[in-house]
């Protein structure tokens, strides 16, 4: 059974949403890139569509360019668009190689560093289990301890986007490859905790700068280039 999510605009007055995005437009200088009357209707669509389809002001041209979003496919729609689809793909490929290469390195490690980990024999250690699990989820717990969190630092205060993508990205290739040399599980720890504090920054960062595309990307394909469509239109 399929559900859907209440917009959070439609709780909001119309006259209270329509003052905060002549705020949001004055706070942010906007005037350059769109009209204060534009982001107000933007608004208004994103509040209500069917609302605003029936308004009078509403071209037939709009109308349809609204209509051409649902029904249009991937290929139809900009090189932009495109290029940021093969980003995301390629960026999911990567987490897939990283998450396959851990699984697949815990098939052979803990024999080679003398760990003794398999519970179906008698000889398992309960330490060494222990360090076994911790070796697995320190990827993850330095992700959401350091690696979520030094993102906004990194960006804002110190070398900006670009900046922090390139840390971040260091911090993954130094790990990854760091892993490949380790003889003790102690080294092998440490090169996976910069590994999650590397992978997990550059996705925040690139999540900062693209969230809204990604999140549409994720849920519509529809609405990608809602605004776009309308602005063509002034």
């Amino acid at each position: 059974m399929l559900c859907s999510i209440d917009s959070p605009l439609q709780w909001i007055d119309p006259e209270s949403q329509d003052e905060n995005v002549r705020k949001t437009h004055h706070a942010y200088d906007l005037e350059n890139t769109v009209s204060e009357s534009m982001l107000v209707r933007g608004g208004r669509l994103a509040r209500d569509e069917e609302l605003f389809l029936s308004g009078p002001d509403v071209t037939q041209f709009e109308k349809s360019a609204l209509a051409r979003e649902k029904s249009s496919t991937v290929w139809q729609q900009s090189k932009e668009m495109k290029i940021i689809l093969l980003t995301c793909c390629a960026a999911a490929i990567a987490q897939g190689w990283d998450q396959a290469s851990i699984t697949g390195a815990n098939l052979l490690w803990p024999s080679e560093m003398n760990l003794k980990v398999d519970l179906a024999k008698e000889d398992v250690r309960t330490r060494d289990v222990w360090i076994f699990g911790g070796v697995n989820a320190i990827t993850y717990f330095a992700a959401c301890s350091l690696g979520a969190w030094i993102s906004d630092p990194l960006n804002e205060y110190f070398w900006g986007r670009r900046g922090a993508l390139f840390v971040a990205a260091l911090f993954s290739f130094v790990g990854v490859v760091g892993c490949a040399f380790c003889h003790i599980w102690q080294t092998l720890f440490v090169c996976r905790m910069l590994v999650g504090i590397g992978e997990f920054s550059l996705v925040a960062s690139l999540i900062k700068e693209f969230r809204g595309v990604v999140l549409s990307l994720e849920n519509s394909l529809a609405f990608l280039f809602l605004f776009q469509n309308l602005l063509q239109t002034v």
